[in-house]
């Protein structure tokens, strides 16, 4: 069972993702960051667009023989940056975890991102 699980939602303050182990490489409006905390491994679904955006988003994260999804939507003003969801896993095997986002924009082509240490 993870330690620790948290889930944050859409009013979560702004974000400021340095020293995150990984970033928004595609320049997508919602990306997936994870990042090594006290606590454990922290796995964040972060939107920010510069124009108005709306999309649902799963994020589906397993490690240590366990699974879960957590399920969002988002509305996104133009020129913010949100925190959408934070999962921490406290008890994960550094090298064995697998997180995937996937984001279905309202009116658009659906994407996913998948960061592991598998």
């Amino acid at each position: 069972m993870f330690a620790l699980l948290k889930c944050v939602g859409a009013a979560a303050a702004m974000i400021l993702a340095s020293g995150a182990e990984t970033a928004n490489k595609e320049q997508v409006p919602i990306y997936l960051v994870a990042e090594r905390a006290a606590e454990g491994l922290r796995l964040r679904v972060i939107g920010s667009s510069h124009v108005p955006f709306e999309a649902a988003f799963s994020l589906e994260v397993t490690s240590s023989g366990n699974h879960s999804v957590h399920r969002g939507s988002a509305m996104l003003d133009g020129g913010e940056a949100r925190i959408l969801s934070t999962v921490t896993l406290g008890n994960a095997d550094p090298g064995k975890w697998l997180a995937r986002l996937r984001v279905e924009p309202r009116g658009g082509k659906a994407y996913e991102q998948v960061r592991d240490a598998l």
